[in-house]
């Protein structure tokens, strides 16, 4: 079971984006659990708590979001880590993730996204906690493309999920090598062919 933390499941919002791109990834059943923009810090522990009693050892929570540092909300993180594997987003607002919620709580899975030459993008927050890098930019939802850590992170905790599936955890990292380069060689590929497309033409012209 991968269960996704995020608000509410409507067209376009973030959370039925992050469950779609799950959703294209896995065959893991996924359980979406509302944490609203506006939920009190209460409200977050509670609904965090309430996941320990559910969360089993072969499970996966995806976080996508990252909220300033609270202690109250990382002792319901850390509880919830020591149930199953809790994997968060670095967040791209360019600000220290160790002062952030989740991505400063010991033991969960912290995931940054590339662009797709393979690249963490600018905006990502930083921290010497070591972060998974996914390839996030761009990535094709409907009719929209969606870019940011948070996708990255909703694509390994679906890997990470089939890996789990599969019985070894560690070939979780071989999938993400993998995507990230089918992403690079197909970005290797377009700009091959833009440049042949757009490559002036050099034949001297003599008057």
């Amino acid at each position: 079971m991968i269960y996704l933390l995020d608000e509410h499941l409507t067209n376009f919002s973030h959370s039925s984006v992050m469950f779609q791109i799950i959703k294209m990834n896995t065959t893991v059943a996924i359980k979406h659990v509302l944490i609203t923009k506006d939920a009190t810090i209460g409200s977050v522990s509670r609904t965090i708590n309430s996941l320990i009693e559910q969360v089993l050892p072969g499970d996966v929570v995806c976080c996508p979001w990252v909220m300033p540092g609270n202690d109250s909300v990382d002792q319901s993180f850390i509880d919830l880590v020591e149930m199953g594997k809790v994997v968060v987003s670095l967040g791209d607002s360019n600000q220290c993730a160790d002062e952030l919620t989740p991505t400063r709580v010991p033991g969960v899975i912290i995931v940054g996204a590339l662009n797709k030459s393979g690249i963490p993008i600018k905006r990502s927050n930083h921290t010497e906690t070591p972060v998974k890098w996914v390839s996030g930019t761009n990535y094709r939802v409907g009719t929209r493309n969606e870019s940011g850590s948070s996708v990255s992170a909703a694509i390994y905790a679906s890997f990470l999920a089939e890996a789990m599936k599969l019985g070894n955890t560690s070939l979780v990292n071989g999938f993400i090598e993998a995507f990230n380069q089918k992403v690079r060689s197909e970005n290797d590929k377009y700009n091959i062919i833009k440049e042949v497309m757009y490559e002036p033409d050099n034949k001297e012209v003599f008057p």
